[in-house]
């Protein structure tokens, strides 16, 4: 905790692993089932890259008010795309 790069990485990969599973039922919460829920489960690398990208915004302080609002827009988007990809197939 007083090394001060490990403290940053440290707070972005706690904030990381506890907003990932929230906001990514929350996106799909009206329009998957329970199947496509596994499946979108799949798609890891880009749920992991937007959980990191929202978590390194998080650390601006102006921006840290409006970082939740904007990953689950981004989550939102990816998955029903995803979703609407994976109901045509």
């Amino acid at each position: 905790m007083f090394i001060p790069g490990i403290n940053v990485l440290v707070n972005i990969i706690l904030w990381m692993i506890l907003i990932k599973e929230p906001i990514f039922y929350d996106s799909v919460a009206f329009y998957a089932t329970k199947n496509e829920y596994q499946i979108l489960k799949q798609d890891k690398l880009y749920i992991f890259s937007i959980a990191f990208l929202g978590s390194l915004l998080f650390l601006v302080p102006v921006l840290g008010i409006f970082v939740y609002i904007g990953q689950l827009i981004l989550f939102t988007h990816y998955n029903l795309k995803r979703l609407k990809e994976l109901r045509v197939e």
